[in-house]
């Protein structure tokens, strides 16, 4: 069955809609702002299109100024470089290598800037008036500490608001994830006409009837080798607690999705040569990543009644102790709404204070949504 045979039988299945703002970011109340002229707002819409992006982000911090307008712009163009690079290197994987000169260019490009950290690109960008072809060459590396210029301190922070996607601080994150992140949504959002569970139910339906099973409340406790290779796993009910039998389900591939850490310590056998090269800290290169906590709620009622936006809202205040919070209320016939809370205009100071007392300081963002 091909691409498109599989996107058309899930997309006649279900409906969806596109709408504008679809995305919000919400910061604190902050007075520091360049001037008695300049606005001091605390809402930012992200709209359909790169350049009305950067027209609503002008017009909320700065109006007027043209500068800005030109750094935002290059800043945005960098998201369809990487896309490009991204693009060209997935083509790669799928060509005879005698055609790679064709896509050495985007790659190279793509590779370049992914070896940049976002806060040291967004320093350059904004604080330097890099243009692209001068980050292409090379890239400075950002003086510790916070923003200094008020509105540079704004544009930045509201310009990170992909990092829920990514979930790491700008002085960490790769600009590559940023670009790709921000590609993603430049033409906006789409989100499904009704409850999001309808996109797995469709898809449970779709794959059974072409011969494969979806199995629910199953935690796999084993991935079962044979002859150095996996044949299978063990699984257990969850529901029916750590005592309850294992069943075997064999197939010809096994796919792990989950992390490398898990698999290591938990699914492959102790005895295993890759867990004990896992282990060798000689060996081992990768560390840990973030967690995320999702708190799922199930509001009765319909979008209109309960008064709540179509799009999403990201801020940085809230209460609860974990780096990033994502909490998808799931409401009844209505549309979809994301909103993002960040908990400062100082992204990496958030997050580092966070790190270092995380009862008492408020995690950097939390993500609502409303599918």
């Amino acid at each position: 069955m091909s691409i498109f045979h599989l996107y058309g039988t899930l997309n006649c299945s279900l409906s969806f809609f596109r709408d504008d703002p679809y995305d919000e970011v919400i910061f604190p109340k902050d007075d520091n702002v360049a001037g008695d002229t300049h606005p001091n707002y605390r809402h930012y819409e992200f709209n359909s299109g790169l350049e009305n992006v950067i027209d609503s982000l002008v017009e909320r911090v700065d109006p007027g100024n043209e500068n800005l307008r030109a750094q935002c712009a290059v800043w945005m163009d960098l998201s369809t470089i990487i896309n490009k690079g991204f693009t060209s290197l997935g083509i790669s994987r799928a060509t005879p290598s005698c055609l790679h000169f064709l896509l050495r260019k985007d790659i190279d490009e793509l590779y370049t800037l992914a070896s940049y950290t976002v806060r040291d690109v967004q320093y350059a960008v904004f604080n330097l008036n890099y243009s692209i072809e001068d980050l292409l060459e090379g890239c400075p590396t950002a003086p510790p500490g916070t923003e200094k210029d008020p509105t540079l301190r704004r544009v930045k922070a509201v310009l990170n608001h992909p990092i829920g996607d990514y979930a790491v601080q700008p002085k960490e994150a790769t600009m590559a994830a940023q670009g790709i992140t921000m590609a993603h949504y430049a033409e906006g959002a789409s989100y499904t006409v009704g409850a999001t569970q309808n996109i797995s139910i469709r898809n449970t339906s779709m794959l059974r009837n072409f011969g494969g099973e979806v199995f629910c409340d199953a935690t796999v406790e084993e991935i079962i080798i044979e002859r150095g290779r996996a044949v299978g796993v063990k699984v257990r009910n969850t529901s029916a607690g750590e005592g309850a039998p294992l069943t075997e389900i064999r197939a010809k591939n096994v796919v792990c999705a989950t992390s490398t850490f898990n698999l290591h310590n938990k699914l492959l056998p102790p005895n295993h040569p890759s867990v004990k090269d896992f282990f060798n800290k000689e060996k081992r290169t990768i560390t840990e990543s973030n967690g995320h906590v999702f708190l799922f709620v199930k509001l009765k009622g319909d979008a209109s009644e309960l008064d709540l936006p179509t799009h999403n809202l990201v801020s940085k205040r809230t209460l609860i102790v974990v780096p990033f919070v994502y909490i998808m209320c799931m409401h009844l016939l209505t549309q979809a709404s994301f909103k993002w809370y960040f908990n400062s205009y100082d992204m990496d100071e958030a997050f580092d204070k966070y790190y270092v007392d995380p009862v008492n300081h408020r995690p950097p963002t939390t993500y609502i949504g409303f599918p």
